[in-house]
């Protein structure tokens, strides 16, 4: 297949070369993947052990499983109590992660307590960790219930797969890559040597790693069918090497092992009455074929540890800690049969060494001490040799420098001297940059959301921050960052296709059934400008807004943002009026009136970290009364301004929830300034200065039990007009466009949505929310308010005017859906409390759909 290179050498020597298209076919993906189930394995012959010298003594075999192959570590961990060491491992699918941290010079108990902390749920999730997300990424809501993705042609482009697998770019990178830096990208010289197999799908074989791209070869092996998409490498479409061989014994044998241990913690077929739905009866049709290989694979091997999976399944990662000591159980009872069958191989050539414990010195290439070790163990017969990997030298001493920012350190030479070792080393540092994938994007972008710069250490965190950082930019696929000989660094993205379709439905008690699409563009210029037509209508209200915005990366952790916004809208009123009749009963007249809103704003301002943004900036908007049988098109927008209200705002936001909606812990603290005057050429109708605030702070005790405590506030110094004051009452959640809403509306348990207007307000709202169990939540809430208008305030002291404290409390029950929350609460004014002009019926109020 042709590709084609774009090469670019600027300053810094850094090179960039542009990938090759990829075609990936959903249907075709499917078609390839069920007609592999039947297909027969190719049997395997044992080797005999007198006929050619073994590579290897000892080849353990690690099976997929999903989480059911975190058994694997107990299995590692009883070898090493036994100090019966592999010195090859042969791995697929989860048991490639287990598999890969071992050999890179990883004991199990650091395997145990990495995997521990990852967050498997996010391995099926295409979303980017929200710690890596600037503020204003964070406050856009999802929104949508689809996103359809256009090629240059128009044409939708559909997944073939769930997730691209994203989380193993972000959380192996700084385990793995320091190690295999210094192997020089060879499996044979890491600390264990390593096999990972994949599957093929373009000809149905066995794809075996043995040196490359270790994060690559790992990726590959776990794409299960339709949840991770297949990895384009080399001319191969590569998935799950569960296809193939889901203990790939015949792998390790190929190899030339003469002793070949296979572990199998892989799920059995399900049962007649477990085939309840497609997905299982598709998963069933696969692993008939693989259930096949798998049978042939178990009887060419010299022993198969087992361990007592039954119960468990492969999305079991709640149960880590019982799986480890599954297998650890279970490899115990092996022991004595694997030590029988090394007593019986000849090997030649082993190597005889002591291991002895000593101070260690640290020098750089001039002789100039980095660091000094205490109580390193060392392996006295290969100190005299040319050592280069420090996992070889020493694990202790491995840990130190890695502690010490030196994963990536190579040694030079090591030297016992008076009982001392010394050991020198030169400190790694980045040479030149390569960047894969980017057609669209600007090189400047790449590089500055990535963060890594030529001269700067190569170090594992920075690696996988800028991982991390180019993916939250949300402008690709998948991105992972790996080192390459000679101090060079390799970025590897792959673009999205950035015309989007986006859509979404909900509904509630008070705006009805309402909807919207929004077709946008995300990447103009190649800067990650994103251009968007909101278009939200419904049976009482309608927003449009056209906007542009965009984060100006100056470095990882400081850009500026940009957003210029017009909109329109219009909310549909209804007003009863009692009219007293004298010759019956009273008549009631019902008036419908339409508010209509129009402007334009923009808003510059810096993002500092993760957590605070700073932005200012001014809209004009333009109010009036539309006639209510007419559309929003069909009347003034009023951009001639001619009864304009211009506004100037400074806002500040701090964002560090964990998650939203459902928030765990974490703060989030808002405040916005503004002033309203008259403005030479764009007139100006009212002249106030209004401050308004939401200081909320979360946190959960024992996981399921979390607590809110929000303070809400406004003030401003005259009297609002009707469209600028605060408006409290129902359950009206945050939105994306709320520039463009008639009503600043805040949610107040017990009332109607806008029941109560105010200039000057505080509001003081307690939640306590408690998972009962998956994506379902109880919640109960107490609102205290405190509510003025300009006039009462200004003279509170006046017996005129009664205060007005309404206290409310509420209940309800939240579900969290594929298609959004579904939401049922029900809500009371306490009646002692309530604002003598406020409604004390009981509320029900219910919404279904994301919030947008």
């Amino acid at each position: 297949m042709k590709i084609s290179l774009k090469k670019d050498i600027n300053e810094y020597g850094i090179i960039y070369i542009a990938r090759r298209r990829l075609y990936k076919y959903f249907f075709y993906f499917l078609l390839i993947l069920l007609s592999s189930a039947p297909t027969a394995p190719v049997p395997a012959q044992p080797v005999d052990a007198s006929a050619a010298p073994h590579k290897y003594d000892f080849a353990l075999v690690l099976s997929g499983g999903g989480a059911r192959g975190l058994a694997q570590i107990g299995v590692l961990m009883a070898l090493e109590e036994a100090e019966l060491r592999p010195d090859l491992v042969v791995a697929v699918s989860m048991g490639s992660i287990v598999g890969a941290l071992y050999a890179c010079g990883y004991p199990p108990a650091e395997i145990l307590e990495f995997v521990r902390s990852v967050d498997w749920g996010r391995a099926s999730s295409n979303a980017s960790s929200r710690d890596a997300l600037f503020v204003n990424q964070k406050a856009a809501p999802k929104g949508h219930l689809f996103d359809i993705r256009l090629d240059d042609n128009l044409r939708p482009v559909l997944p073939n797969a769930i997730s691209g697998g994203q989380l193993f770019y972000e959380a192996l990178p700084s385990k793995l890559l320091p190690a295999l830096h210094r192997a020089g990208n060879d499996f044979d010289k890491l600390p264990v040597s390593l096999r990972v197999t994949a599957t093929d799908l373009l000809t149905g074989g066995m794809a075996v790693f043995s040196n490359g791209s270790l994060i690559t070869a790992i990726r590959a092996s776990c794409s299960a069918p339709l949840a991770f998409s297949p990895v384009d490498f080399n001319g191969m479409f590569l998935a799950d090497g569960g296809l193939t061989s889901n203990i790939p014994v015949r792998a390790a044998i190929n190899e030339n092992a003469a002793l070949v241990v296979a572990v199998d913690v892989t799920s059995p077929l399900w049962k007649r009455d477990e085939l309840s739905n497609p997905v299982r009866l598709m998963e069933q049709i696969v692993s008939i074929g693989v259930e096949r290989n798998k049978e042939d694979d178990k009887r060419n091997a010299d022993l198969i540890i087992k361990p007592q999976m039954h119960g468990f399944t492969n999305t079991d990662f709640n149960r880590i800690d019982t799986l480890v000591e599954r297998g650890y159980r279970s490899a115990r009872e092996a022991i004595p049969a694997i030590r029988a069958k090394l007593a019986k191989i000849a090997a030649a050539d082993t190597v005889k060494s002591t291991m002895e414990t000593m101070n260690a010195v640290v020098y750089d290439k001039n002789g100039l001490v980095m660091l000094k070790a205490d109580s390193i163990s060392v392996n006295t017969g290969i100190i005299d040799n040319a050592a280069t990997d420090i996992g070889v030298i020493s694990p202790q001493l491995k840990n130190i420098l890695r502690d010490k920012r030196l994963e990536f350190a190579v040694i030079d030479s090591a030297k016992i001297i008076n009982g001392a070792l010394h050991v020198f080393s030169g400190r790694p540092v980045i040479n030149q940059i390569l960047v894969f994938g980017n057609e669209k994007t600007s090189n400047r972008l790449l590089l500055t959301a990535g963060g890594i710069r030529p001269g700067a250490p190569l170090e594992s965190s920075t690696i996988e921050r800028g991982v991390r950082s180019l993916y939250a930019t949300g402008l690709f696929e998948s991105v992972r960052i790996e080192t390459e000989p000679g101090e060079r660094v390799s970025i590897h993205v792959e673009e999205k296709k950035y015309l989007r379709v986006r859509g979404g439905l909900r509904y509630d008690e008070y705006y009805r059934a309402e909807g919207f699409v929004a077709p946008a563009y995300e990447n103009l210029f190649g800067q990650g400008v994103t251009s968007a037509l909101h278009m939200q209508f419904g049976s009482r209200k309608e927003k449009y807004a056209l906007d542009f915005s965009t984060n100006t990366l100056f470095n990882l952790n400081w850009a500026g943002s940009g957003r210029l916004q017009f909109f329109t809208a219009r909310e549909r009123m209804y007003s009863r009026t009692a009219h007293p009749r004298d010759d019956g009963p009273d008549s009631v007249a019902i008036d419908d009136v339409v508010l209509g809103k129009s402007g334009v704003s923009l808003m510059l301002g810096s993002q500092i970290g993760k957590t605070v943004s700073v932005e200012g900036g001014a809209k004009i908007e333009n109010f009036q009364i539309l006639e209510s049988n007419r559309g929003i098109f069909d009347n003034d927008l009023g951009f001639g301004f001619r009864n304009s209200l211009p506004y100037f705002l400074l806002r500040l936001n701090v964002d560090t929830r964990d998650a939203a909606p459902f928030t765990t812990s974490g703060s989030r603290h808002i405040v916005t300034a503004g002033m309203a005057g008259e403005v030479i050429g764009l007139g100006g109708t009212e002249e106030f200065i209004k401050v308004d605030g939401s200081f909320s702070r979360y946190f959960t005790v024992r996981g399921r039990h979390t607590f809110l405590t929000q303070f809400l506030t406004g003030w401003t110094n005259a009297t609002l007009p009707e469209v600028e004051k605060f408006y409290l009452g129902g359950a009206i959640p945050e939105q994306n466009y709320r520039d463009a809403d008639i009503y600043n509306i805040i949610p107040f348990m017990g009332m109607k949505p806008r029941s109560v207007s105010s200039d000057i307000f505080g509001l003081l709202h307690l939640e306590y929310r408690l998972a009962l169990r998956k994506n379902l939540y109880l919640t109960a809430a107490l609102d205290l308010a405190r509510l003025w208008t300009y006039e009462e305030f200004s003279t509170r002291y006046s017996d005129d005017f009664p205060p007005k404290n309404p206290l409310g409390a509420g209940i309800g029950l939240t579900y969290q859906t594929p298609a959004g929350p579904i939401r049922l609460s029900y809500g009371q004014l306490i009646p002692h409390r309530n604002d003598p002009d406020a409604v004390s019926e009981p509320m029900l109020y219910f919404s279904a759909g994301y919030d947008f």
